[in-house]
């Protein structure tokens, strides 16, 4: 396996990890389970920045756009399951679920493209892709 899509794999078993330990908490000790975003998007910049290593900033972001569609579709199924997701998707329709993960995808792209252009280690500073 690539290193890349290494850091791919760990980055959506960490996201999914990550949602499933925050859904807990927030049960456990009533915490806001919108606080777990910013977790998530600590986890985006950190994907984006182990990608860098390996390919351009362009498809680090990518990356993060991946782990971030993850995160809007499984991880929100793990924090419904959970509890705290189904409060979050009340009367949801699927128009609205689509726009979520869309919105989630980007904002992950945008985030990892950051934590990308932070590393200055790899092809990204150079701009090359693997």
């Amino acid at each position: 396996m690539s290193p890349f899509f290494r850091v791919l794999l760990i980055g959506c078993g960490a996201v999914l990890a990550f949602d499933a330990v925050a859904s807990l908490a927030s049960v456990a000790f009533g915490l806001p389970y919108w606080y777990a975003g910013i977790g998530s998007f600590l986890i985006y910049l950190l994907v984006g920045a182990a990608a860098a290593r390996h390919v351009s900033i362009r498809l680090s972001a990518l990356t993060g756009a991946v782990v971030g569609l993850v995160d809007a579709t499984l991880g929100w199924a793990i924090s419904w399951l959970v509890g705290p997701g189904r409060k979050a998707a009340g009367n949801l329709t699927p128009a609205h679920f689509l726009g979520t993960a869309v919105l989630v995808a980007l904002l992950a792209g945008v985030v990892a493209a950051l934590g990308a252009s932070l590393n200055r280690h790899g092809p990204a500073s150079s701009g090359g892709a693997a």
